[in-house]
């Protein structure tokens, strides 16, 4: 089985731009804005050391469904849901070089786009005001 992945997201990843940008080519409908923040959710919680392997194989499932494909991705969508970090963040990192991706940048300017995707779901009508507040100081501020 042969990693495929949209062209739009060969060139980097589009969602560690504090100015959010995804630009889709035709065709490419497996990696939306969506998936890309739900995605940069589990980075920072793996950064932050709170993630459980659940997130991972959601994600992993997720990107399935819209169209991602890899051998580890695959593996990790398919781990039960109770699987531990050890078992499912090596398969992440696999499965984001399989995809072609580039390395994760500094964990500052992850949490800088982090803090991008919170603000979008607060646009979007996905969080209160107060929730977006609670994410963003827990995750971006607190750590540094």
């Amino acid at each position: 089985m042969q990693a495929t992945v949209p062209a739009a997201l060969k060139a980097g990843y589009p969602f560690l731009a504090v100015e959010f940008t995804f630009r889709r080519t035709e065709g490419d409908a497996a990696m939306d804005a969506e998936l890309t923040d739900e995605l940069l959710v589990v980075l920072v919680m793996h950064l932050d050391s709170g993630v459980t392997g659940e997130p991972l194989v959601d994600w992993a499932t997720s990107a399935l469904e819209r169209g991602l494909d890899s051998p580890a991705l695959t593996w990790l969508a398919g781990l039960p849901r109770s699987c531990s970090v050890f078992e499912s963040a090596p398969l992440l990192d696999r499965a984001l070089r399989e995809l072609s991706l580039p390395p994760l940048p500094d964990p500052e300017g992850l949490r800088r786009a982090y803090v991008s995707a919170v603000s979008r779901q607060l646009l979007a009508g996905k969080l209160t005001p107060n929730e977006a507040l609670d994410r963003v100081h827990r995750h971006a501020v607190s750590p540094l």
